[in-house]
């Protein structure tokens, strides 16, 4: 039992270590749109695996690692925030061409970030993490070696996660967008640990991966749309004679149709785990799921387009 403990969970970590490297590497070779997404995306899920492991061995040095790896998303939020506004209104600007001195302060604002970002990534030394890393790694042959109920002790881990996504869902108030992102930052957590878990939990569908990054992009959707509006708001509050009534009027129709579907799905959320750790996984007992939740949520026509813009993916092996 405790060699596959093991095994497990060093094939886990060993993978999101490596896809940090990588992403991290790309990001230091082309600070892109898709580069800054990437990098957040791996290192969320880094982060995910020091929780998994810090939820059953709550050691100080994971707790360290844990604040590095916050600190690290934490920088990249404004400059992505900022990405993500760059490409919703060049999508939009040949109807709405007043934009146009909205979208030249995005990307000066773009700018100013990506260079503050760039000093703090000079900062990052990936051989003195992967010493960090290493210690980790005998963390995780001690735990199997002494824990022969580790899987069970994982599981509870996202036991956890999942009661704070349901308590969540349950005070969902269609008049507060922002109950709605309370759920998005829980459900991102659950969803993540979810991806580390799955060989381990009986009978696990992988169709439900799909039906979880869906509903998490509509709700990524909400917040990306609430954020534009926002920051419309505030400039044009300093720039006097911008017109942007008819552009607020279009995102807020596109926010009211992203809020509509989440509602509309939201039901999903009791269908991705067992409700306690003492009950049966919902898609054991045929029939328990809401109908709706049998296929993938039917995604806005925005959010299938590519978010990214367009940039020339260099040879990793290439990079140093």
């Amino acid at each position: 039992m405790a060699e596959g403990n093991a095994n497990f969970l060093f094939e886990a970590f060993e993978k999101r270590w490596d896809d940090f490297q990588v992403r991290f590497k790309l990001y230091r070779h082309e600070p892109s749109e898709e580069s800054v997404h990437d990098l957040r995306v791996a290192s969320r899920r880094f982060l995910s695996i020091i929780e998994l492991i810090r939820g059953v061995a709550p050691h100080p040095r994971l707790q360290r690692m844990r604040k590095y790896y916050k600190d690290q998303l934490n920088s990249y939020d404004e400059l992505h925030d900022t990405q993500v506004m760059i490409v919703e209104i060049e999508e939009v600007l040949e109807d709405f061409p007043d934009a146009e001195p909205f979208l030249t302060y995005l990307e000066k604002r773009e700018k100013r970030l990506m260079r503050a970002a760039e000093k703090k990534a000079d900062l990052v030394q990936l051989g003195n993490l992967r010493k960090r890393v290493n210690v980790i790694v005998k963390d995780i042959e001690s735990l199997a070696a002494k824990d022969p109920q580790l899987n069970e002790h994982l599981l509870r881990v996202v036991d956890d996660a999942y009661l704070l996504v349901k308590d969540r869902a349950e005070i969902l108030d269609p008049s507060q967008v922002a109950t709605i992102h309370r759920l998005r930052i829980a459900f991102k957590k659950f969803r993540y640990l979810i991806e580390i878990v799955f060989p381990i939990v009986p009978e696990f569908p992988k169709e439900t991966f799909e039906r979880m990054h869906d509903l998490q992009s509509v709700m990524g959707e909400i917040h990306d749309v609430e954020v534009l509006l926002s920051s419309l708001e505030d400039y044009g509050e300093n720039q006097t004679g911008f017109e942007s009534a008819a552009l607020r009027a279009y995102f807020q129709q596109v926010h009211a149709q992203d809020i509509e579907l989440f509602y509309q799905n939201v039901a999903c959320v009791t269908s991705f785990w067992r409700p306690a750790p003492s009950r049966t996984f919902p898609w054991v007992a045929p029939g328990k799921l809401p109908a709706l939740c049998a296929e993938s949520v039917p995604l806005p026509e925005r959010a299938k387009k590519p978010r990214n813009r367009a940039i020339k993916t260099p040879d990793v092996d290439k990079i140093n």
